[in-house]
């Protein structure tokens, strides 16, 4: 029996013929990542995790997007100076979250933007609050959100990795980004990571 990861139905009916390849291709690019920043962590030798964390934010990008390049049909745009990988209407958005089930500290207006255009409608809907006189317009924020194709949906490729124990978790899918910085599932499943 192969130890190699099966796409399940739901990959199928988003990306076709191609999840196969895709289940086996993110867990490798994202793991190469890590790789890449463990070793500028021990090269610049500080005690502090700066040099791993900037440098797999940089690496997460570079590395989904030459591995995914060998997928059919995709494409890349430039976003915020990184590379996002398209497929299918589908942008592939990796995003580190600090611990299992955890949620981010901070959440970037870029990052905010991009959830509020491209991420699935909101399960429960907002509170109505009424903005103050001279307050931002949401129709204005979300116009100006990203240079991605209005009709591009985000597969958040969720992981919780450090530098001691590398990745240890990747689900994917649809999220909604939560005012506390957690996710909040529509589609999704765990992938299996296999190196």
């Amino acid at each position: 029996m192969s130890d190699e990861p099966i796409a399940s139905k739901w990959a199928q009916a988003t990306f076709g013929q191609e999840a196969a390849q895709l289940v086996q291709v993110i867990p490798r690019a994202l793991h190469s990542a890590h790789e890449r920043a463990k070793t500028a962590h021990l090269g610049v030798q500080t005690v502090t995790l700066e040099a791993y964390g900037h440098g797999l934010h940089a690496a997460q990008y570079e590395s989904l997007a030459g591995a995914l390049a060998e997928v059919a049909g995709t494409s890349t745009i430039r976003l915020n100076g990184r590379d996002i990988v398209l497929l299918k209407d589908q942008a592939f958005y990796p995003l580190r979250m600090p611990k299992r089930g955890g949620h981010l500290k901070r959440v970037s207006a870029l990052r905010r933007r991009l959830f509020d255009r491209h991420g699935p409608d909101p399960a429960q809907e907002a509170l109505d609050l009424v903005w103050e006189e001279g307050g931002p317009d949401l129709e204005e924020i979300r116009e100006g959100a990203s240079d991605l194709p209005d009709n591009i949906q985000l597969i958040v490729l969720a992981y919780v990795c450090t530098v001691e124990t590398g990745l240890v978790e990747l689900r994917w899918g649809h999220a909604e980004l939560l005012d506390d910085g957690s996710l909040r599932w529509h589609d999704s499943e765990v992938m299996q990571l296999s190196m």
